[in-house]
Parts: C-alpha cells; structure tokens; sequence
C-alpha cells in the first residue's frame, strides 16, 4: 500500500497547474490512496480529473470548510488530517483524533498536514523558515503489521509544503509496465508524416503478412523514438526536479543555503511555466474550459514496454496468419460498482490492428451470407432480420400463456442463460460446424487460424501481465465472434427443430392459424416454448444437455427461470421443474 498527503496550496494556479504533478507520483509511487488539503478547488471540479487519473469515486469537501478528516480501510484504519493553522483550535483536531481512535480499536495510522511541525513560509534573506509540519503518526498495533514502512518527503517545488508518501513494503514504488501507444498529437507532424511514408516503402522478405506486420512495428518504432526525443525538449521532467530540489533542501542548515534552495526553486518554476505553456497550447480547449490541466494532452510520457514479438515461422503467401498479428490486450470491464470477484468483470479484447483489417474482411464476408444459413428463430448479427421481432414474438407467446387458465392443455416456457457464452466455445466444435456447414477449405483455416492462433496478456490497471494462451473460447471485440458464436447456436436451434419434426417435444401454438414454436434465441439468451407435459422437459434437458457437452456451453441456473400456464396443476409444475433444473 502507498498513500501520498500534500497540503498543495490551490490546484487551478493559472501558471503552474500542480495537476501536472500527480501522473508522475502515480506511476513513480503506485499511490493507492491521494488525500489533499487547501484545493481552492470545488469536489465537482476534480472528481473527474481525478476519474481519468485512475482514482474513480473521490470524495472530499468543498473549500469554503477549513479543516476535514477521512477515514477508510480494512485491516487497519487510516486518518488523513488537516489540522488547522490557529493555536486555539488544535486542541479540538487532537480531541476528535482521540475520540476517533477510541471508538474504532485497532491499527492506526495517521498522516497530513498537521500544522505543528515540510513547510516553508517563502519569505526572504533572514525571515525564510523552514518546518516539518507534515507527518505520518502510527500506533504499535499498525508498526507491528508493518515493520519495513517507510516516509518519503517530496520536494518543496510548487506548494510550500513538501508532499509526504507513505509505502508500507519499505521499497520505492516500482514504475508500471505499461504498453506504448501512439501519441494522437504527433500524427499533425509533417516528420511523422515523412516517417510512415518511408518505412511504408522499404523493401523486406517474407510473406505478405510478415511483410505487413513488419513495417507496423518499424513504423511504431520510429514514431516512438521521434517522438520521445521531440517531447524531451519541452517536457517536465519530475524525476529531474525532485532529485535537484530533494538534495538542495536536505542539507539546508544556515541562511545561505536557503537562498541558493530558493533560487534553484525560483529558477525551476520559470521552466516549468514556460513548458506549462507549450502544453497547454497543444491542449484542447475543452480541458481548458473543464478545470483539467492535465492527462492525456500534458506530460504525457511514453512508458513503452519492451516489445516482445518475436517470429516463431515465416510461410508462404497461402494464408497462414502470424502469431505477431494475434497478440491481444484483455481489458476489465466493472459490471458492478465493487467488483470482488472474477465474474463480476467482462472481459473485452483489445485486438491487434492488423487483426482486426483481417477480422473484419472475414467478417463482412460472413455477414452476407449468414440470413441464408441461419433459421428464423435467429435474428441477431443478421443482416435484414430485427431482434425486436423475435422480442414482439415471445412477448405475445409470455402473455398468452400467463393468461391460460382453463382447459387440460398446459403450457411452459423456460428461459435460459448461457454462462460466460463466449468463453467457452470449443474450438473443435466450431471447425466441425463449419465443415457440416460446407464451407470451402480454406475458409475454414482462415476462421480457425482467426480464434486459435491467439495469445492474451491481461491489462491490470494499464499494465500487461504474463502472456499465456487459451485453450477455447470467442473474443468479446474480435469482429468475427458474434458470427462464428451465431452459428454454434444454431445448433441448438436445428436439434430443436428436428425434435419437433419427429415429435419427441412439441412447440406452442397460440392461435388456429400460428406455426408451433419451440425456441426463439436472443444471442447468448434463449426462450424455450412446449406444452407442459414430462416427456418435453425430459426431451428439451436432453437437447440442451448434449449441445452442453458438444458445445462447452454451461448454463447459468441462477439466471434461468420457468413459468408454466396457470391452469397448470401444482403437483404437475413440481414435478416437471425437477428435469428442466430450475426451481421457479
């Protein structure tokens, strides 16, 4: 855990944004936890600064109130403090941290600016002062839970109060690995420009998908180097500022000292006015107009990862699709707000560009003839068709079954959810579909290199963890799932229409002149119509417990539901729940 306190002394400074400083402390530190003292700023202002920052759900209090205190944790508690600046009013701080810790028993650790003690009053020759009035306070209870914490003062550079961190592991914050990706603002260059078209016409051996997957990588390699070189002469180097400042004012002993500390700083914010200044004229203005004087168009340093593509073969031009061209980025997507739990994220592919131009030919490909190959019970993904028919469809069957109460004819539907739908899709499952379905040979190895020759690497709050390689599955954000998982289901749907032709289950008929229906599909939902008798819950079990097994399907019985007709006898419904494996 890393925690970062700094009374900052205002965050909309017209000439220095101190905003500019907090990527860099980011990264540098790990920070977990931010808590600042003296904004000048409205919580409404900053949230969604602090949002981009990558600390979603900040809370604090406007800068009209004086003093605050937050509490969080769970192991521990923690105490940010702003103490305040009168005499007479510090015994009442003291007195609320007191009666704070004597309610809440445990490990405690506090840290701010408790305005007792990293400060300097910026005055001048014989009036400067320099104090330490920011602290970290910790009980035994928390020293014991760790031994190897450690403080850190930041340098005096645009507040006068020095920024503390606090790292409980004892060691500096390790910067994230993170992948390197293309600044938008270099593509105006005309050396940018120059670059693409150059290495765009240089010669290399190979099939046409390594040539191509070659040229993307030397391209972003220049571009890159460019890049970095371009931005070093007008970037804030905050490693460079803290290590000039950090060794200036940690020998400061006499009055001399501390005017050579104040010029260096003097001299260090006109550099960085004048870098602010190049910054913000690149800037869109809708950061200006937002309060935002930082992210992604300030300082934005290039943290690029080594790249580890390496060619395991080179073949001929027959198709094959390299490795490099299937390298995908899997981002995390919150389904809730407090996601704890693996399924409480979905999982989307960034996949590799050059992929995707493939993905997509194939897939528009697909797309044209798929209404030819897909019955009428499926309407997503194909063109010409509206899921909203199949929606009007079983909303009308839903109705008239909840309001069937006479007669002997008892009717059932049951809804199912396929969990994690795509995946688990396996992949020998597919290939046999494409081959029952005819599909030319080459076709097929297209579609199978497509999903079969990926590699993942999981981005963890930006950064990329170990690569590894699945062994099933469909990419949610490759172009050709949402194809590829409408033709695994279709299985599903012709065993249920052959069921039907031979009459081991039988469908719902609403009125005289209606076809009988058994299933209308939604993507990785699907709505099962029958008539409530044992022999077509344990004929539909059946039916989808084998395109389980074939499939690599599993279904969600959280999620699934049945509903049978009120006319329904009770002992009837208890007995025909206990094949279909839902409960209500």
């Amino acid at each position: 855990m890393s925690a970062m306190s700094w009374n900052c002394k205002g965050l909309t400074d017209s000439n220095l944004h101190p905003l500019g400083f907090f990527p860099n402390a980011i990264s540098t530190y790990n920070l977990d936890f931010i808590f600042l003292s003296e904004t000048k700023s409205q919580v409404s202002v900053l949230e969604p600064i602090f949002n981009r920052l990558g600390f979603p759900g900040c809370t604090g209090m406007n800068s009209e109130f004086s003093k605050g205190a937050n509490l969080a944790g769970n192991e521990y508690f923690m105490l940010f403090v702003y103490g305040s600046p009168y005499l007479a009013e510090r015994d009442s701080i003291w007195s609320q941290i007191t009666d704070l810790m004597g309610r809440n028993q445990g490990r405690w650790v506090l840290l701010g600016d408790f305005n007792q003690y990293t400060w300097t009053n910026n005055r001048k020759d014989n009036e400067v002062i320099y104090e330490r009035i920011d602290k970290v306070f910790s009980n035994n209870q928390w020293r014991d839970l760790f031994p190897d914490a450690e403080v850190w003062n930041l340098p005096i550079v645009i507040s006068d109060h020095s920024p503390i961190v606090l790292i409980t592991s004892g060691t500096q914050g390790k910067k994230k690995k993170r992948p390197y990706r293309l600044d938008a603002w270099s593509l105006k260059h005309p050396e940018v420009t120059s670059i693409i078209q150059n290495q765009w016409a240089s010669i290399h051996q190979g099939s046409s998908a390594h040539i191509l997957q070659r040229k993307i990588q030397d391209t972003l390699r220049e571009i890159r180097n460019w890049s970095l070189s371009y931005k070093s002469k007008n970037k804030i180097d905050w490693n460079d500022i803290h290590e000039k400042l950090s060794n200036q004012q940690a020998h400061i002993t006499n009055i001399s000292q501390g005017e050579l500390e104040q010029k260096l700083r003097k001299e260090i914010k006109e550099d960085l006015q004048g870098k602010f200044c190049y910054w913000k004229q690149r800037a869109k203005s809708r950061w200006d107009d937002s309060g935002d004087k930082t992210t992604q168009f300030f300082y934005k340093s290039v943290k690029g990862r080594k790249s580890r593509n390496e060619i395991k073969a080179i073949k001929d031009d027959s198709g094959y699709l390299l490795k490099e061209q299937n390298k995908t980025f899997i981002t995390l997507i919150p389904k809730k707000d407090r996601p704890q739990e693996v399924k409480d994220f979905r999982p989307i592919s960034l996949c590799n560009t050059s992929y995707k131009i493939i993905a997509t030919t194939l897939a528009n490909k697909l797309k044209s003839i798929l209404g030819d190959i897909v019955d009428k019970y499926q309407n997503a993904f194909v063109s010409g068709r509206q899921m909203s028919d199949n929606c009007f469809i079983s909303h009308e069957i839903i109705n008239w079954v909840k309001n069937k109460k006479k007669g002997n004819n008892f009717a059932g539907i049951l809804k199912v959810d396929l969990s994690k739908a795509y995946d688990r899709i396996r992949w020998d499952f597919v290939e046999a579909i494409l081959r029952k379905m005819k599909f030319p040979e080459n076709w097929v190895q297209w579609i199978m290199q497509c999903i079969t020759t990926v590699t993942y690497s999981i981005l963890i709050n930006g950064e990329p963890s170990k690569v590894f390689k699945p062994l099933a599955g469909l990419r949610q954000g490759d172009p050709l799932s949402s194809y590829i998982f409408i033709l695994c289901m279709e299985v599903l749907s012709r065993s249920l229409t052959q069921a039907q032709d031979i009459k081991t289950l039988e469908g719902l008929k609403i009125a005289r002149n209606a076809p009988k229906i058994t299933h209308l599909l939604f993507a990785d939902d699907a709505l099962f119509f029958f008539k409530a008798l044992p022999k077509n819950c344990w004929a539909l079990r059946d039916i989808i417990n084998n395109f389980c097994r074939a499939s690599g399907e599993m279904i969600n019985f959280d999620k699934s539901h049945v509903i049978f007709s009120p006319n329904t006898p009770l002992k009837f419904t208890r007995i025909m729940r206990r094949p279909l494996g839902v409960s209500s």
